[in-house]
């Protein structure tokens, strides 16, 4: 019965967050497929990774998880690119921070990522794009 309040209480933050799992999957395996098969070098294939996730997750999180149904989505699309893209900067930097001072696999780097960028998109998209 505790565990079902907090579920329904924020059953947007878990919406978010199953949107956020799917996107990252599809992350990994882009990045994946771009640096291991197609041999971009790192920061390359993590930028183009992101902004896949990113574009897939735009579409869940504004139908599904915040139910949005705002008609103006090119603003919408504007902003969440604008919360993601800060987000990108941040993950490409800690990225090559991580990467030139440990001897960590590049995917699981990238994993490490997409788990510290994961906790400030969801607030910039609840408090700026969604409100």
């Amino acid at each position: 019965m505790y565990l079902e309040k907090i579920i329904q209480k924020n059953k947007e933050f878990f919406k978010f967050l199953a949107v956020g799992c799917a996107s990252s999957l599809i992350n990994l395996f882009v990045f994946y497929l771009i640096f291991y098969l197609l041999k971009l070098n790192e920061l390359m294939s993590s930028t183009i990774a992101y902004l896949v996730g990113v574009f897939f997750g735009f579409l869940f999180n504004k139908n599904w998880t915040f139910n949005n149904k705002q008609k103006k989505w090119v603003l919408l699309l504007g902003k969440y690119f604008l919360v993601y893209t800060f987000n990108l900067f941040v993950g490409l930097l800690s990225f090559n921070l991580i990467n030139q001072n440990t001897s960590l696999e590049e995917i699981v780097i990238q994993l490490l990522i997409i788990m510290i960028t994961a906790f400030c998109n969801f607030f910039g998209l609840k408090f700026f794009v969604f409100r």
